[in-house]
Protein backbone atom coordinates (compact mmCIF):
# COMPACT_ATOMS: atom_id res chain seq x y z
CA UNK A 1 0.00 0.00 0.00
CA UNK A 2 2.81 2.23 0.53
CA UNK A 3 3.84 1.82 -3.28
CA UNK A 4 0.60 3.18 -4.26
CA UNK A 5 1.04 6.58 -2.03
CA UNK A 6 4.76 6.90 -2.79
CA UNK A 7 6.18 10.66 -4.79
CA UNK A 8 9.79 9.12 -4.36
CA UNK A 9 11.39 7.22 -6.80
CA UNK A 10 11.54 3.14 -6.77
CA UNK A 11 8.37 3.20 -4.58
CA UNK A 12 8.03 2.60 -2.16
CA UNK A 13 11.00 4.46 -1.03
CA UNK A 14 10.77 4.53 2.34
CA UNK A 15 11.86 8.13 2.63
CA UNK A 16 8.94 10.37 1.14
CA UNK A 17 6.63 11.89 3.37
CA UNK A 18 3.70 9.48 2.17
CA UNK A 19 5.74 6.74 2.91
CA UNK A 20 6.65 7.84 6.33
CA UNK A 21 2.94 8.02 7.11
CA UNK A 22 2.11 4.98 5.69
CA UNK A 23 4.15 3.46 8.63
CA UNK A 24 2.65 5.67 11.37
CA UNK A 25 -0.99 5.32 10.13
CA UNK A 26 -1.48 7.43 6.92
CA UNK A 27 -5.34 8.72 6.47
CA UNK A 28 -5.57 7.59 2.74
CA UNK A 29 -4.65 3.96 3.44
CA UNK A 30 -7.58 1.91 5.34
CA UNK A 31 -7.20 -1.58 7.00
CA UNK A 32 -11.45 -2.82 6.69
CA UNK A 33 -11.61 -4.64 9.77
CA UNK A 34 -15.30 -4.69 10.82
CA UNK A 35 -16.66 -6.08 13.65
CA UNK A 36 -13.78 -8.28 15.29
CA UNK A 37 -16.35 -9.26 17.36
CA UNK A 38 -17.85 -10.94 14.52
CA UNK A 39 -16.39 -14.28 11.93
CA UNK A 40 -16.65 -12.07 9.03
CA UNK A 41 -16.45 -8.69 7.75
CA UNK A 42 -20.67 -7.48 7.25
CA UNK A 43 -22.38 -5.70 4.61
CA UNK A 44 -22.59 -2.68 6.69
CA UNK A 45 -18.97 -2.69 6.74
CA UNK A 46 -18.70 -2.95 3.10
CA UNK A 47 -21.53 -0.36 2.84
CA UNK A 48 -19.32 2.17 4.88
CA UNK A 49 -16.43 1.81 2.69
CA UNK A 50 -18.32 2.43 -0.06
CA UNK A 51 -19.67 5.81 0.86
CA UNK A 52 -15.89 6.58 2.12
CA UNK A 53 -14.09 5.48 -0.80
CA UNK A 54 -16.32 8.76 -2.81
CA UNK A 55 -14.73 10.98 -0.60
CA UNK A 56 -11.57 12.78 -1.78
CA UNK A 57 -7.67 11.38 -0.19
CA UNK A 58 -6.81 13.85 2.49
CA UNK A 59 -2.90 13.54 1.71
CA UNK A 60 -2.46 12.26 -1.53
CA UNK A 61 -3.67 11.15 -4.40
CA UNK A 62 -5.63 8.06 -4.16
CA UNK A 63 -6.99 6.23 -1.25
CA UNK A 64 -6.25 2.22 -0.72
CA UNK A 65 -8.84 -0.23 1.05
CA UNK A 66 -6.88 -3.39 2.47
CA UNK A 67 -9.04 -6.28 3.41
CA UNK A 68 -8.24 -9.01 5.15
CA UNK A 69 -10.79 -10.71 6.82
CA UNK A 70 -13.29 -13.01 5.44
CA UNK A 71 -16.43 -11.02 4.38
CA UNK A 72 -19.95 -12.70 4.16
CA UNK A 73 -21.23 -13.13 1.23
CA UNK A 74 -23.88 -10.36 1.52
CA UNK A 75 -20.54 -8.25 2.00
CA UNK A 76 -19.37 -9.60 -1.56
CA UNK A 77 -21.85 -8.70 -3.00
CA UNK A 78 -21.80 -5.29 -1.63
CA UNK A 79 -18.21 -4.56 -2.63
CA UNK A 80 -18.64 -5.84 -6.11
CA UNK A 81 -20.56 -2.92 -6.39
CA UNK A 82 -17.37 -0.80 -5.86
CA UNK A 83 -14.72 -3.02 -7.55
CA UNK A 84 -16.57 -3.19 -11.24
CA UNK A 85 -16.70 0.48 -11.03
CA UNK A 86 -14.52 2.34 -8.28
CA UNK A 87 -13.97 5.76 -7.95
CA UNK A 88 -10.98 7.57 -9.64
CA UNK A 89 -8.08 6.48 -7.60
CA UNK A 90 -9.17 4.12 -5.47
CA UNK A 91 -7.68 0.78 -4.63
CA UNK A 92 -8.58 -1.98 -3.05
CA UNK A 93 -6.16 -5.23 -2.06
CA UNK A 94 -7.85 -8.30 -0.54
CA UNK A 95 -5.92 -10.73 0.99
CA UNK A 96 -7.26 -13.97 1.48
CA UNK A 97 -6.07 -17.73 2.42
CA UNK A 98 -7.37 -18.67 -0.64
CA UNK A 99 -8.82 -17.81 -3.54
CA UNK A 100 -11.79 -19.77 -3.02
CA UNK A 101 -12.45 -17.83 -0.23
CA UNK A 102 -13.65 -15.17 -2.95
CA UNK A 103 -17.00 -15.57 -4.93
CA UNK A 104 -16.05 -15.84 -8.44
CA UNK A 105 -17.38 -12.97 -9.39
CA UNK A 106 -15.09 -10.81 -7.18
CA UNK A 107 -12.19 -12.67 -8.42
CA UNK A 108 -13.31 -12.35 -11.85
CA UNK A 109 -13.13 -8.20 -11.14
CA UNK A 110 -9.68 -8.49 -9.52
CA UNK A 111 -5.91 -9.47 -10.09
CA UNK A 112 -4.81 -12.15 -8.57
CA UNK A 113 -1.36 -12.46 -7.45
CA UNK A 114 -0.01 -16.10 -5.46
CA UNK A 115 2.34 -15.42 -3.13
CA UNK A 116 4.73 -17.99 -2.80
CA UNK A 117 7.07 -19.06 0.50
CA UNK A 118 10.38 -17.48 1.10
CA UNK A 119 13.42 -19.05 0.62
CA UNK A 120 15.44 -20.46 3.51
CA UNK A 121 18.15 -17.62 4.03
CA UNK A 122 16.08 -15.15 3.43
CA UNK A 123 12.71 -16.15 6.07
CA UNK A 124 16.17 -16.58 8.84
CA UNK A 125 17.71 -13.08 7.79
CA UNK A 126 13.66 -11.21 8.12
CA UNK A 127 12.52 -13.71 11.18
CA UNK A 128 15.94 -13.02 13.00
CA UNK A 129 15.54 -9.45 12.79
CA UNK A 130 11.90 -9.53 14.04
CA UNK A 131 12.87 -11.60 16.87
CA UNK A 132 17.10 -11.10 17.55
CA UNK A 133 16.40 -13.21 21.06
CA UNK A 134 16.00 -16.37 19.04
CA UNK A 135 18.28 -18.59 18.05
CA UNK A 136 18.81 -19.33 14.86
CA UNK A 137 18.16 -22.97 15.30
CA UNK A 138 14.85 -22.32 16.40
CA UNK A 139 13.76 -19.78 13.76
CA UNK A 140 15.04 -22.14 10.66
CA UNK A 141 12.83 -24.88 12.61
CA UNK A 142 10.04 -22.83 12.66
CA UNK A 143 10.29 -21.27 9.07
CA UNK A 144 10.71 -24.89 8.07
CA UNK A 145 7.48 -26.27 9.88
CA UNK A 146 5.60 -23.29 8.75
CA UNK A 147 6.31 -24.09 5.15
CA UNK A 148 8.26 -20.73 4.54
CA UNK A 149 5.29 -18.76 5.03
CA UNK A 150 6.49 -15.99 7.01
CA UNK A 151 2.73 -15.32 8.65
CA UNK A 152 3.34 -18.38 9.93
CA UNK A 153 6.56 -18.61 11.42
CA UNK A 154 5.98 -15.04 13.21
CA UNK A 155 2.53 -16.38 14.66
CA UNK A 156 4.70 -19.75 16.41
CA UNK A 157 7.92 -17.57 17.28
CA UNK A 158 5.45 -15.20 18.96
CA UNK A 159 3.43 -17.88 20.81
CA UNK A 160 4.81 -18.64 24.20
CA UNK A 161 3.20 -22.20 24.22
CA UNK A 162 4.12 -23.06 20.62
CA UNK A 163 7.71 -21.61 21.03
CA UNK A 164 7.97 -24.27 24.39
CA UNK A 165 6.49 -27.39 21.73
CA UNK A 166 9.39 -26.10 19.50
CA UNK A 167 12.07 -26.47 21.95
CA UNK A 168 10.37 -29.93 22.93
CA UNK A 169 10.54 -31.07 19.07
CA UNK A 170 14.22 -29.74 18.85
CA UNK A 171 15.61 -31.21 21.64
CA UNK A 172 13.50 -34.29 20.55
CA UNK A 173 15.40 -34.45 16.93
CA UNK A 174 18.54 -34.29 18.86
CA UNK A 175 17.92 -37.63 21.23
CA UNK A 176 16.59 -39.42 17.75
CA UNK A 177 19.88 -38.17 16.20
CA UNK A 178 22.34 -38.74 18.84
CA UNK A 179 20.33 -42.73 19.24
CA UNK A 180 20.57 -43.29 15.68
CA UNK A 181 17.01 -43.50 15.49
CA UNK A 182 15.70 -42.43 12.04
CA UNK A 183 12.45 -42.99 12.67
CA UNK A 184 12.15 -40.77 15.54
CA UNK A 185 14.52 -38.29 13.79
CA UNK A 186 11.56 -37.47 11.11
CA UNK A 187 8.92 -37.42 13.09
CA UNK A 188 10.00 -34.69 15.39
CA UNK A 189 11.59 -32.64 12.19
CA UNK A 190 8.79 -32.52 9.41
CA UNK A 191 6.52 -30.13 9.06
CA UNK A 192 3.49 -30.08 11.53
CA UNK A 193 0.06 -30.30 9.58
CA UNK A 194 -2.59 -28.04 9.23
Amino acid sequence: ASGLVCTGNNPPCGQCVQCKKSISGHPDISNVTGDLSKAAIGVDTIRDLRSDAFIMPNDSDRKTYIITRTMTVSAQNALLKIIEEPPKGVTFIIIVRNKEDLLETVRSRSAVLSLLPVGNCEGIVYLKSKFPDINDQKIQTVLERSGGIIGKAEILLSEKDDNNQIDKMLSEAADALANKNSAAFLAASLPAEN
